[in-house]
């Protein structure tokens, strides 16, 4: 079953994203606009900090678990999804987050090997 989100829960991750990413902006894009006859709108989540959305549902879930209490955790990632990881990590767990990654796929670690973000690749 699928779960379904009610306008509280839109609102609850509003609140919690808020401060953490950037306003994406509504682009028209016109070409295709024109041809469907119908307003198109692009939603430019590549102005979020990690250039991808991946980050809000991140975000969203981390700050739930922090609000539950959790000050660890240990996740597996690769890929834009990592980036959001890396990212948003630091600013809600009083422990560092240990990040495990495919070694071959090392260029999605280097936004966090370098320590700045507080975590670490095991």
């Amino acid at each position: 079953m699928v779960p379904v989100l009610s306008l509280a829960d839109v609102y609850s991750a509003r609140r919690r994203l808020h401060g953490r990413t950037t306003r994406s902006p509504l682009v028209h894009y016109a070409s295709p606009s024109k041809r469907l006859r119908v307003p198109v709108l692009l939603k430019l989540e590549t102005v979020q900090p990690t250039a991808g959305f991946k980050i809000r549902g991140f975000t969203n879930a981390t700050s739930r678990l922090a609000e539950s209490g959790v000050s660890r955790a240990v996740t597996a990632f690769t890929g834009n999804h990592g980036r959001a990881v890396a990212y948003a990590s630091p600013g809600f767990f009083q422990q560092p987050l240990a990040w495990l990654a495919e070694p071959k796929r090392a260029d999605a670690c280097a936004l966090c090997q370098d320590g700045a973000d507080g975590g670490r690749v095991a």
